[in-house]
């Protein structure tokens, strides 16, 4: 986006204000730009009278109304309790020279950058399971409250910190978030390669979008690879009827209809042996379970 890069005032350029905005509550000053995409830029700041360190994202003027779309999930959001829930830390928004601003807390790393790291050799199944089973409370929570995340994939799930919590995990970027009653409304969304075949097949959606994004994660953290391909609608479309089969006409009319061995929810997933670990061994004698044990207890 022409002009983003200067979003976030330098000391340098802005010079004498170094901060990102000051009121008489909160003064944020920048460390250092985070990252960047087509949502504008997210910086690494400190606030002013208590250095603690905050993350700060900012969308420029032009994008007022996905702000402001934005704005409305989160305090949506601010009904749960994010840490008990996997989701991140919301803290305050505000506009500061026409642009917005959303403060949260700081977090490690994405699942994205995580396999960068790791040269793209996947976690063991033990680290995938502990990331699943707090994104599938993350989602139990939302569906509580009747609300859609939509973009789900690994780099909308971040590492609270991987030195000292290796596999804690939370849900970010709300951006593309709304009311699951209002799924229907939207012709497409999703990114290619994670997107629900209802919403590539324009029929009823409904809250098991999540899911199969949340799927299509936990499957690219497994491969080291995407499930899907992510670079084209037909290409998506062919390998997923070729993996799981043509879609019946029922399904395609309703996806409420799905046989209940196909459309699992959260909650229920979360009961999942997979999940619970209650086909494992329980007689202390395995090293892969007590590990598998410890790494769940620690992230969850």
């Amino acid at each position: 986006i022409p002009g983003v890069g200067n979003l976030f005032p330098s000391k340098s350029h802005y010079y004498p204000f170094p901060t990102v905005k000051k009121t008489p509550h909160n003064a944020y000053t920048v460390e250092k730009v985070l990252g960047s995409g087509s949502f504008g830029e997210v910086a690494k700041c400190t606030k002013v009278g208590t250095n603690e360190i905050v993350a700060v994202k900012v969308m420029p003027k032009h994008q007022r109304a996905a702000a402001e779309d934005e704005e409305k999930a989160l305090k949506h959001l601010c009904t749960l309790d994010p840490d008990k829930n996997n989701l991140i830390k919301f803290y305050e928004s505000f506009t500061f020279k026409g642009n917005f601003f959303f403060v949260f807390e700081i977090l490690d790393m994405s699942l994205f950058d995580l396999l960068d790291k790791l040269d793209w050799c996947p976690p063991s199944v033990a680290e995938i399971r502990a990331i699943a089973q707090q994104m599938l409370v993350a989602l139990s929570a939302l569906k509580s409250i009747g609300v859609s995340h939509t973009d789900i994939k690994s780099d909308n799930i971040m590492l609270v910190d991987h030195s000292s919590q290796p596999f804690k995990a939370k849900l970010i970027d709300f951006g593309l978030a709304c009311k699951t009653e209002e799924l229907s409304q939207y012709k497409t969304f999703q990114p290619v390669g994670y997107r629900a075949p209802e919403v590539h097949f324009g029929v009823q959606k409904y809250e098991g979008v999540d899911m199969f994004g949340l799927g299509c994660t936990l499957a690219h953290l497994f491969l080291g690879g995407h499930l899907f391909p992510i670079y084209s609608d037909y290409e998506n479309v062919r390998v997923m009827v070729h993996l799981l089969g043509q879609p019946n006409k029922t399904e395609m009319k309703d996806p409420n209809q799905v046989e209940d061995t196909k459309a699992i929810q959260p909650a229920d997933a979360l009961k999942h042996t997979f999940i619970n670990m209650k086909h494992l061994p329980k007689d202390g004698t395995s090293s892969y379970v007590t590990a598998a044990h410890k790494i769940m207890v620690s992230s969850c």
